[in-house]
C-alpha cells in the first residue's frame, strides 16, 4: 500500500472513532463521488513565463522578508525549502532562518548556500514558534513578511504573484493569502489542493482556511505579534486579530473585507505531509486544535458575542453555537439568517449566488461539501426566503421600496421569544411560505441587503425539510 493510501486509511479510522461508522460512510462516499479536485495535478509554470516574470519591473520596489522558524529541521527538507526561495522569479526578497535548535544542523545546512539574501539568526533559546518568530521580526527589512514553515515549499512564481496582487490592490493590503496544496515526503507529488474563498467574516471563525501562503504588512505583524499562549494555532489567532484590527481602524466593514485583505486564487504553497506533521496526522498535534478553539473563543469575547465554541466533526473545524434571538441584537451588521431546505433528502434551496443558483447543488442531507463548507457557518450572497429570518427594519424597508414587484409578500412574526419586535419572516398572504422554486424575491432581497451593507448569515443547523411532491 502506498504512503498516500496509508494516509487516507489512517484518516478514515480516526474519523470513524470520533464520529461513528455512519458518518464515516457518508464522508467516504462524498469524497469519492463529489471531490471536484480528485484528478488534480500541479503544473510548474513554464520557464518562458518565469523568465518574463524575472524581467518584469514594477513602479515601486517592495521587498518580501520570508521568516522561517527552524528547529532541528531535516537537512533534505531545509535544502528544498531554500531552493524553492532561490528559484523565485521575483528577486527582491530576504530569507530569515530563525534557528532555535540545540544542534548546528540548520546552521551547517544553510552554510552550503552563498547568497547574501539568506540571513541566518541563531536564537539564544528555543521559546516556541511564536516567540521565535517574534524574535526574528527585529531582523526584517522588507515591507511585507511572508510566513513559511521550515519543511514546506513555495512555488517559483509565489512572490511574483503576491507582488502583482499588491500592485493591483486598492491601497496597501493588510495581508494577502493564496491557495495551497499538499506534497509528500519527496516534495515531488502534489495533491489535495485547497481552493479557497475570499476572506469571509464568519467562515474564518469555523476554520483557518487562510493558512498558507500568508503575507502580512510588516508594521501590522510587528504591532500585533504572535502570541505564545496560542502556539500551534498562532497564525490562526493572528488572522482573527488582524481582521478585528482592520474593522477597529475603519479600513473595512464585515461586508467589505476585500478592501484590506487579498485572496490570490492560485496554488502558491506546497504543504509537506510526513510522519508527525499536522497535514498527515491531525491528532499528532491535537494541542494545535485546542489552541485554535481558544483563539476563536477569544475572538468571540472581543466581539462581545453571546455564543459558545466547540470542536466540529472534522478536526481543525469549529462550530459556534448562537442563540438566533441574540444574533440580531449582538450584530447590527446582520440583515438575515437562514438555512438549507431539503426535499426527499436532497438540498433544493438555501444558500445561493446572486443569480439564484445553489452554492452546493446536487447534494444530500448528509453532505458536508468541499472543505466542509455546507456544514460551516458563513456569510453568503443570498438566502432563500423559504427558510429565512430577517431583521424587521430590513424587511419593512425592502417591502416599502420593492414590494409592489412581489404582490402578496408580507412580514410575519418570526416567533422568537423576546425578539418579536425585531425579527420577521416573509411569507405570502395567508401564511403560505414562499415556494422553494421561487427565488426571484430572495435574490432581489439579497441585492438590497448587500447595497445597504448587511450580511446574510448561513446557519447549517437551521435546516428544514419540506414535503416531497
Amino acid at each position: 500500500m502506498s504512503k498516500r493510501n496509508v494516509h487516507y486509511l489512517r484518516k478514515a479510522i480516526r474519523y470513524c472513532k470520533k464520529n461513528g461508522p455512519t458518518a464515516m460512510f457518508h464522508t467516504a462516499v462524498e469524497r469519492i463521488r463529489r471531490n471536484p479536485y480528485k484528478n488534480y495535478t500541479y503544473v510548474t509554470p513554464k520557464e518562458e513565463l518565469l523568465k518574463a516574470q524575472r524581467e518584469c519591473s514594477f513602479a515601486e520596489t517592495i521587498r518580501f522578508s520570508i521568516v522561517v522558524p527552524c528547529y532541528e529541521t531535516d537537512r533534505a527538507y531545509l535544502r528544498e525549502l531554500i531552493r524553492s526561495v532561490l528559484d523565485q522569479s521575483y528577486q527582491d526578497w530576504e530569507l530569515i532562518l530563525a534557528d532555535g535548535s540545540e544542534t548546528d544542523l540548520v546552521e551547517k545546512t544553510q552554510e552550503e548556500y552563498r547568497d547574501e539574501r539568506i540571513r541566518y539568526v541563531r536564537l539564544a533559546s528555543n521559546d516556541g514558534i511564536s516567540a521565535n518568530t517574534n524574535a526574528a521580526m527585529q531582523y526584517v527589512t522588507g515591507e511585507y513578511v511572508a510566513l513559511l514553515d521550515h519543511d514546506d515549499l513555495l512555488t517559483p512564481d509565489a512572490l511574483f504573484r503576491v507582488r502583482t496582487a499588491i500592485e493591483e490592490a486598492d491601497g496597501s493590503p493588510v495581508f494577502l493569502f493564496s491557495d495551497e496544496d499538499k506534497t509528500d515526503e519527496s516534495g515531488s507529488r502534489f495533491y489535495e489542493p485547497h481552493v479557497k474563498l475570499d476572506l469571509n467574516y464568519d467562515l474564518i471563525l469555523t476554520n483557518n482556511y487562510v493558512c498558507h501562503l500568508m503575507v502580512v504588512r510588516k508594521d501590522v505583524i510587528r504591532r500585533l505579534g504572535l502570541r505564545s499562549s496560542y502556539d500551534g494555532a498562532q497564525d490562526y489567532d493572528l488572522v482573527l486579530r488582524m481582521v478585528d484590527d482592520i474593522l477597529e481602524r475603519g479600513l473595512a466593514t464585515p461586508a467589505t473585507l476585500g478592501r484590506a485583505v487579498v485572496h490570490i486564487p492560485a496554488v502558491l504553497y506546497h504543504w509537506r505531509c510526513h510522519t508527525g506533521s499536522t497535514a498527515d496526522n491531525p491528532e499528532s498535534k491535537m494541542y494545535a486544535y485546542e489552541a485554535g478553539l481558544r483563539a476563536v473563543e477569544d475572538c468571540i469575547r472581543r466581539r462581545g458575542l453571546r455564543a459558545t465554541v466547540e470542536h466540529a466533526e472534522h478536526l481543525g473545524y469549529y462550530r459556534i453555537r448562537h442563540e438566533v434571538e441574540t444574533l440580531f441584537a449582538d450584530r447590527p451588521e446582520i440583515g438575515a439568517v437562514g438555512g438549507p431546505i431539503y426535499r426527499r433528502g436532497k438540498l433544493v434551496a438555501g444558500a445561493m449566488n446572486l443569480k439564484g443558483k445553489l452554492l452546493w447543488p446536487d447534494t444530500g442531507k448528509h453532505s458536508s461539501g468541499y472543505m466542509n463548507r455546507i456544514v460551516s457557518i458563513q456569510d453568503v450572497p443570498a438566502l432563500h426566503m423559504g427558510n429565512m429570518i430577517l431583521r424587521r427594519s430590513v424587511a419593512e424597508d425592502f417591502l416599502r421600496e420593492q414590494g409592489e414587484r412581489y404582490p402578496g409578500l408580507v412580514p410575519v412574526q418570526a416567533g422568537l421569544q423576546g425578539m418579536e419586535s425585531e425579527t420577521v419572516r416573509l411569507v405570502m398572504e395567508g401564511g403560505r411560505a414562499v415556494a422553494s422554486s421561487d427565488t426571484a424575491a430572495s435574490v432581489a432581497l439579497a441585492r438590497y441587503m448587500a447595497e445597504q451593507g448587511y450580511l446574510l448569515l448561513y446557519l447549517p443547523d437551521m435546516g428544514t425539510t419540506i414535503p416531497g411532491s
